[in-house]
């Protein structure tokens, strides 16, 4: 497992955030809101919003509940 503690000292910088912009689409305006504040704070520290697509978004949904 890695050491996501260890990890928050690094920089960001070229790290690839992936977003299915048409899922985050029909979240209620006022988490659209607080994800595109986020993103914003990541891509500006150096990340990299990249456009994913997921197909089969419960799958994704159920399997961040692990």
């Amino acid at each position: 497992m890695p050491d996501y503690l260890a990890a928050l000292d690094r920089p960001i910088h070229g790290l690839r955030i992936g977003v299915d912009d048409a899922l985050i689409s029909q979240a209620h305006p006022a988490i659209q809101k607080r994800l595109e504040a986020s993103l914003s704070a990541l891509v500006k520290a150096g990340a990299r919003k990249v456009a994913v697509r997921f197909n089969d978004w419960r799958t994704v949904d159920h399997l961040t509940q692990l």
